[in-house]
């Protein structure tokens, strides 16, 4: 049996930012995550998320091209329309709409036009626009205008042959003629008004639109041009005009409450949809058949499970040539045959939403979650060699690694998993109604783990802890009306940090001792981000703020640290840079790699034995431990029958950090198993279990 013992000198270690400095443990490695993607350090991209989501659709019939829009409120960049071929390819942007958010598309294929219906930016929520643009040339030729109506616009078919644009809102159906959108770029040919060119078809004039005298409003429209025939659904079913430009001929076409709707001319298909469900009718409505089930997303930007709330999973629809088109919650713009065979995903981004990055010290890889895809993803340390590792869930907000295990939040489902390290076998270990009475309003969000007490620690609308299975669940911190956003758990200290809106919080796992490390400034105007995302190292705390004022451009980035043992010392912050809102910092992670000494920033105030690297291990592994005064020490490993199998250290020490090797190579009398390391420093004795694979 080899057993070495090495000591190492305490340094100090600057890390660069920008154009600035922080300090951190040598060899570190710091990774956080944003709507962006992960960077690494301050600055260094290494995975760019695909901001891209389809919204509306539309079709362009003459150069069979789809055209889909930028769904504007998942951030806050200029809402654009792409374009592609019909089977996805040849992707590219067609045209951004500047100064009014992007709503609904339709196209004139024959005049070669795109209009679009939309909200002026800064406007109130009756300010709507109505633009534009030439499908050959890109050439906007027209430019957004306001008008009062009664609720934002939503919708956007044409008529090609009366030249009438349709929408909808919430008080009926209305047509505008197409020749008052287009005016010269100077506003000069802008009418005062709307009452002319705008007719508006009441909810109270579209049978089965109204329920007690309170309005349901209409949620799709359609038209198919070759008969003359509109369509809208609701609430209460869906209807259709034989005159699409008159109140005539309006009757209850289907008596399902559908969402979207789509027709195919060349079939004589009328599809609907609902709750992502898609059914195949005749023009007739006389029969209705499920083409397919793509139920089973959510909606994203709650993180919540939708699926009892009447939202449809789809987006918007269309259809043409026996081919149905649509795009979906989850950011996917997908396609199937009218029998909802040969499924086809034209535009389907892998890296959507990074979230609750995770430093894996052992393997050397990070580890994080997607809120958009429900996806684990495992990579390099420098982003490449990206690989998904299960897609078991609907939206990951944080992942970690106990060495053997994976564990993550499934936000949408209020649980906790768990699988192997590749991803099999996974299974949910913690779940709502059976290891917890109710899921309460806030799920788990964020996960850590006590390397100690081998214990498994969630937060969501309060803090718990639980053994790796699922059992023994305990309730550390009661919310008391509070969100918390993020924790950390330091096993060598017993100790639990966490976040809220307005600082950051530690206490004995245990129970009491509770401290307020930082609270959230607001002076001279400034106010910080209510997100606070935390990690450790091993001798401090960092954490994220993101400062804004109202007449800065662009809010700050800050990094925050303190030294987790001298209480008396004051945090330092670090200015990184001034950010963009998808570059809101959502997680951060450190990385140490295995092998490195283990350094301190100042000498340890106490005596711990760190967590072995690797664990489990078969052959060597290296048990890291501090000695915070000069005096005799021992370390020794047991069986499990609590006899002594080796002995790592026995003699005297100086204050200082230490890192015993034990190797088993050669000694098969040692099973697999679990051996527990003994830590004796004086009057403290510190306890940690090994794991042995053969």
């Amino acid at each position: 049996m080899s057993i070495t013992l090495m000591a190492y000198r305490f340094q100090v270690v600057l890390m660069v930012f920008w154009a600035s400095s922080a300090m951190a443990e040598v060899g570190e490695m710091m990774y956080w995550t944003s709507k962006r993607g992960i960077a690494r350090n301050g600055s260094e991209w290494i995975v760019e998320a695909d901001l891209r989501r389809p919204g509306s659709i539309a079709i362009d019939e003459i150069r069979e091209v789809i055209y889909w829009t930028h769904r504007q409120w998942v951030y806050t960049d200029p809402p654009m329309i792409y374009r592609s071929n019909l089977d996805g390819s040849h992707l590219e942007v067609f045209s951004r709409v500047d100064g009014s958010g992007l709503v609904h598309i339709g196209i004139d294929s024959w005049d070669r036009k795109i209009y679009y219906t939309g909200k002026i930016d800064g406007g109130d929520y009756t300010d709507s626009s109505f633009g534009g643009f030439d499908l050959d040339t890109w050439k906007n030729e027209t430019q957004p205008y306001g008008v009062r109506i009664a609720w934002d616009p939503y919708g956007a078919v044409v008529d090609p042959l009366k030249k009438k644009l349709y929408f909808m809102d919430a008080y009926g159906l209305m047509s505008l003629d197409i020749e008052y959108i287009g005016y010269t770029t100077d506003g000069s040919s802008v009418p005062e008004s709307l009452e002319g060119p705008l007719e508006v078809y009441p909810l109270e004039d579209m049978k089965g639109y109204r329920d007690r005298g309170r309005r349901k409003g209409i949620f799709d429209l359609e038209m198919d041009v070759d008969n003359g025939v509109i369509y809208w659904s609701g609430e209460n079913g869906i209807g259709k005009s034989r005159l699409a430009d008159g109140k005539e001929g309006i009757s209850l076409f289907m008596e399902v409450p559908a969402r979207q709707i789509a027709v195919d001319p060349s079939h004589e298909d009328f599809y609907w949809a609902k709750d992502g469900e898609i059914y195949r009718s005749t023009f007739e409505g006389s029969s209705s058949e499920l083409v397919i089930d793509i139920s089973g997303f959510r909606d994203e930007m709650s993180g919540y499970d939708m699926s009892g709330y009447d939202i449809s999973n789809i987006v918007d629809m269309a259809a043409y040539k026996g081919r149905i088109y649509w795009s979906d919650l989850a950011g996917t713009l997908h396609s199937c045959d009218r029998d909802g065979k040969d499924l086809r995903a034209l535009f389907a981004p892998v890296v959507r939403r990074p979230s609750g990055i995770f430093a894996d010290s052992e393997r050397g890889r990070i580890l994080w979650g997607d809120r958009l895809s429900g996806s684990v993803f495992e990579a390099d340390l420098d982003g490449s060699e990206m690989r998904i590792i299960t897609s078991e869930s609907l939206d990951v907000s944080d992942v970690l690694s106990t060495g053997d295990r994976l564990y993550w939040c499934d936000n949408a489902k209020g649980e906790i998993w768990s699988s192997n390290l590749d991803g099999s076998g996974a299974e949910p270990v913690i779940r709502p109604g059976t290891s917890l009475p109710t899921l309460g309003n806030w799920p788990p969000m964020t996960i850590a783990y006590d390397s100690v007490g081998e214990r498994v620690c969630w937060q969501g609308e309060e803090i718990y802890c639980a053994d790796p299975d699922g059992s023994n669940v305990d309730l550390l911190v009661s919310g008391g009306g509070s969100v918390f956003y993020d924790i950390a758990v330091d096993g060598q200290q017993a100790s639990i940090y966490w976040s809220d809106q307005k600082g950051l919080y530690r206490m004995l796992l245990g129970g009491g001792g509770k401290e307020t490390l930082y609270r959230a400034p607001y002076q001279h105007g400034f106010s910080v981000w209510d997100r606070i995302p935390i990690a450790l190292s091993l001798d401090q705390v960092y954490w994220f703020t993101w400062d804004w004022h109202p007449l800065a451009y662009g809010p700050w980035v800050d990094l925050h640290w303190m030294d987790k043992d001298d209480k008396s010392a004051r945090f330092t912050r670090e200015r990184l840079h001034r950010g963009q809102s998808k570059e809101h910092p959502e997680s951060i992670a450190f990385y140490l790699p295995a092998g490195t000494a283990v350094h301190h920033l100042s000498e340890p105030s106490e005596s711990a034995l760190h967590r072995n690297y690797p664990n489990p291990f078969n052959g060597e592994t290296r048990i890291p431990y501090t000695v915070s005064r000069d005096g005799p020490v021992s370390l020794t490993i047991y069986n499990a029958l609590g006899q002594p199998v080796a002995s790592l250290a026995d003699g005297m020490h100086s204050r200082g950090a230490y890192e015993a090797v034990w190797d088993t190579e050669g000694h098969e009398s040692l099973a697999s198993g679990i051996y527990p390391a003994r830590l004796v420093a004086g009057d403290v004795v510190r306890m940690r279990k090994l794991t042995l694979l053969r």
